[in-house]
Formats: C-alpha cells, structure tokens, sequence
C-alpha cells in the first residue's frame, strides 16, 4: 500500500497517485482524513474519522526536478485611508474560498467571504469597521493560502 502518494479528502477518504500527480484515484478507504504521518518507508498512520495503518514496500523516492509552487493571483487593494477593501482573485479552479480579516497576532476580526466561487476572476469589496492601524488580509482556497498586510489610518 505504500507504493503510491496519498492525498485525504474530507468525504472521498484517500487518493493516490502513482504517476507524479497526473492522475488520481480513490482508494476506497477511509473518511474526513486530514493528517498522514510517514514514520518509515513501510509504515505510515492516518487520522480522519478513525485512525488507520498502512504497511507495504518502501515509497518510491523523489527524482528529476521538483515541482514548481504556483502563486495565487490575487491582490488588495485599499482607498478612504484604508477602510474600504478590494479582493481581486484569479482562481484557475472552482472551489472553496475564505477571505478574512486578521489582527497582527492572528486572531480573526471578520470573515469577509466563505464559500464556493465558480473558476475565473473575482472581486470582492467590503468596507471595514476596525479601528487605525495593521491587519492582514487572509486567502485560504484550494489552490494555496496567502496574507497580504494592510494599513487602516
């Protein structure tokens, strides 16, 4: 079982692949998995709705190039001394997509979008009641995550 790559998914239970990525297929096991650990080449723990072991023959190794990170498109943009906010994204796939409002610890302020936009360009505005000083504006899709800093004067 350890002859391929696996990805969790929330409903689906896992995928692998065999072929670098190019192709997918389900497995048939498991559910709402999120966290893989590989403590060997022939041994490896899920967790999800229960926790599951897997044994096998050691996992291939990597070889040739590594695969290059696409960036996110997307930008911010701010006006009226930083309280109105413009998101523009460019998903190259449907999906879930969150935009939120962080203080510079973290914490989450206000959650300016959660849910589903089809693939292709967006913009989302929103005017922001906070008070002067440094945010960060998160993106969480499928795609990747991302933080742009911004200032409210």
């Amino acid at each position: 079982m350890l002859a391929g790559v696996w990805v969790g998914a929330y409903f689906d239970g896992f995928h692998e692949t065999t072929d670098g990525g190019d192709t997918w297929s389900n497995v048939g096991v498991g559910n709402y998995l999120n966290r893989i650990f590989v403590l060997s080449p022939e041994l490896a723990y899920a967790s999800g709705e229960t926790v599951y072991k897997f044994v096998g023959p050691p996992l291939p190794s990597a070889t040739g190039e590594p695969i290059p990170k696409k960036e996110l498109d997307w930008a911010v943009v701010t006006a009226e001394q930083g309280r109105h906010l413009k998101v523009t994204l460019n998903l190259r796939q449907s999906g879930a997509v969150q935009v939120g409002l962080y203080n510079m610890e973290g914490r989450l302020l206000q959650m300016l979008h959660n849910g589903r936009l089809p693939e292709g360009q967006h913009q989302l505005e929103h005017q922001l009641n906070c008070a002067a000083g440094a945010y960060v504006v998160g993106l969480q899709l499928n795609e990747g995550i991302g933080g742009r800093r911004i200032l409210v004067h």
